[in-house]
């Protein structure tokens, strides 16, 4: 039996294959379902400051729910990396001042104001897969796995339904997610 971290990296790397077999023309339903079950949650809806990944590539779609979370007058933080794998809350207000950073992400710039992790109402966190243990399984680095234990709020995981698996490799050191959203529904059901 491979160690877990072995297993983890084989799982990224077969599931990496299957993403970039995933057919655009079917994402686009399956993001506008996903972002539709977000913001029908109680959760989202009693947020006032949120903490939202930038979607890359075939990720959930996250680019529609920011500009609703701007729409509906909500604070949205986005992640900047630090060295150390350390992570950060950014205040962001339009999308000036996003610079690609880590991985080619676009991050927002040092003069983006710091958010603590006390301040946040929710969390909506990146996977390339979860499973029905709330585990999820992102893309390798830990920012994720370091920084979630400091919030004392709801944290999401956006899914695509084919990625939601039974049983994910998982060790005390993966931050274990509230719910998991996929087209099909929210699991667990609210």
């Amino acid at each position: 039996m491979s160690s877990i971290t072995e297993q983890k990296a084989a799982l990224r790397l077969y599931l990496r294959q299957e993403q970039a077999k995933l057919d655009p023309s079917d994402l686009q339903g399956s993001d506008q379902q996903i972002a539709k079950h977000l913001l029908g949650l109680a959760e989202w809806k009693a947020a006032h400051t949120i903490f939202l990944y930038l979607s890359v590539g075939k990720e959930p779609d996250t680019w529609s729910i920011l500009k609703e979370a701007w729409r509906e007058g909500k604070r949205v933080a986005v992640p900047r990396c630090q060295p150390g794998g350390i992570m950060e809350a950014r205040e962001i207000s339009s999308l000036q001042g996003l610079v690609p950073r880590s991985f080619g992400i676009l991050e927002p710039d040092e003069s983006h104001p710091l958010i603590s992790p006390e301040e946040l109402d929710l969390v909506i966190a990146p996977c390339l897969a979860a499973d029905g243990r709330l585990h999820r399984l992102g893309h390798g680095a830990g920012y994720y796995d370091r920084y979630l234990p400091r919030v004392r709020c709801p944290i999401l995981c956006l899914c695509r339904g084919v990625f939601l698996l039974e049983k994910l490799p998982a060790d005390e050191l993966d931050a274990p997610v509230d719910r998991v959203i996929t087209e099909a529904g929210v699991f667990p059901t609210p």
